[in-house]
């Protein structure tokens, strides 16, 4: 599965400060989706620089299988959408920068329950809207903040918002699905594309 028609965003990180406070930020200004999508021009890779270590990690409460290039971290943490809680399940890797043309990757995948009474009260598309806005203002640096778009797609056959941004040397892409009553982002900074293909590629729900 591919995140097809250009939707790979040119962009770069901060090697040295990025603080992804994905959950429990407070709602600022809304960020208006992107008219186009942002073409991503194929990245060359150096010749010294060797494939991530992928390793398929099954998460069965999550119901989810996808391969990382490590052996993730998790953690959970509280937020609220809509002045409900989510209580989100995190799984992440985060790989330290080499050199200044290797630079640090991470990768991450998170999921969340949505209470009953949200979706009684909100449509889908109000619920999608509204955490992916939340997520993008979790993400705490101002390259990012001031370049940051989402855009609707439907990812894995699921109604999805892809959010990518610009910054100082990496790519950021992210989705953010929606089941009948979950939500599930998967978060990628790197710089090179075919780890993003890979990454993206092995994300799939498990029944």
């Amino acid at each position: 599965m591919h995140l097809g028609k250009g939707q790979w965003l040119t962009m770069n990180l901060k090697t040295t400060f990025l603080t992804l406070c994905l959950i429990g930020c407070c709602l600022s200004l809304p960020v208006k989706a992107a008219a186009e999508p942002v073409l991503l021009s194929q990245q060359a890779t150096p010749d010294d620089r060797q494939g991530l270590p992928w390793r398929s990690f099954p998460s069965t409460s999550g119901n989810y299988i996808v391969d990382l290039p490590g052996i993730p971290l998790k953690q959970t943490s509280i937020s609220t959408l809509l002045e409900r809680e989510l209580h989100w399940q995190m799984a992440a890797v985060t790989r330290p920068a080499v050199n200044k043309s290797d630079l640090f990757e991470y990768y991450l995948v998170a999921y969340a329950d949505i209470p009953r009474s949200l979706r009684y009260e909100f449509s889908q598309k109000e619920l999608l809207d509204a955490a992916a806005i939340r997520v993008v203002n979790d993400i705490r640096d101002e390259q990012l903040s001031a370049t940051l778009t989402i855009e609707e797609i439907a990812f894995q056959g699921l109604p999805s918002r892809l959010m990518t941004a610009e910054g100082l040397g990496q790519f950021l892409v992210a989705t953010l699905s929606m089941t009948g009553d979950r939500l599930y982002l998967v978060l990628a900074i790197d710089d090179d594309q075919a780890n993003f293909e890979h990454f993206y590629n092995s994300f799939n729900i498990t029944p």
